[in-house]
């Protein structure tokens, strides 16, 4: 059997000279197509947008991320409560960027502010199943509704934090989660 060569160029046989067809009207050239007009405007508003221009440098801009990473090493005091396990731990680990920090349960423990986040921000999902069938129609199949159940595992209580923005940054903390 021999192969036949398709009437219309391809890419592949010769790329230069090749121009898609669009169904059975002309080929498109975007050459032909008109030049969009763009809209011009008469406006200057740089002399009523002067005062609202801040100019900023690298000092400034890295100033917030400073301030933020010397609030989270600020030490924080607090207790962390026992859990309602038979055998419950003695000690958690939490970590933080490959820092490992030891929290003795039941004592108090200075700490810094950044562990303090991860043990708010700790989760634990339960899931629970409910099945049931639509009333009225015994022939229908069983809806299975799963529910999620998020919890913290770890209870404390901070006993000291001696930077007055703490309290918020806390409260704010424990309504994300």
């Amino acid at each position: 059997m021999s192969r036949v060569e398709p009437a219309i160029p391809t890419a592949t046989q010769n790329p230069e000279n090749f121009v898609p067809k669009r169904g059975r009207s002309e080929p498109l050239d975007i050459r032909d197509l008109p030049n969009r007009a763009l809209p011009t405007t008469s406006l200057d508003l740089g002399a009523e947008r002067e005062n609202d221009i801040i100019l900023s440098d690298e000092q400034m801009l890295r100033k917030d991320y400073l301030d933020a990473l010397a609030f989270a090493e600020e030490p924080v005091t607090i207790v962390l409560h026992r859990s309602r396990e038979k055998f419950p731990p003695t000690h958690h680990a939490f970590y933080v960027n490959g820092q490992a920090e030891w929290v003795p349960v039941g004592k108090r423990h200075t700490l810094k502010r950044k562990f303090v986040e991860g043990i708010v921000r700790a989760q634990t999902i339960d899931f629970r199943t409910e099945s049931y069938q639509i009333e009225g129609n015994e022939d229908a199949a069983t809806v299975n509704q799963i529910m999620p159940s998020f919890s913290t595992p770890y209870s404390f209580e901070v006993l000291e934090d001696k930077n007055p923005n703490g309290r918020a940054w806390l409260e704010k903390l424990r309504r994300e989660n």
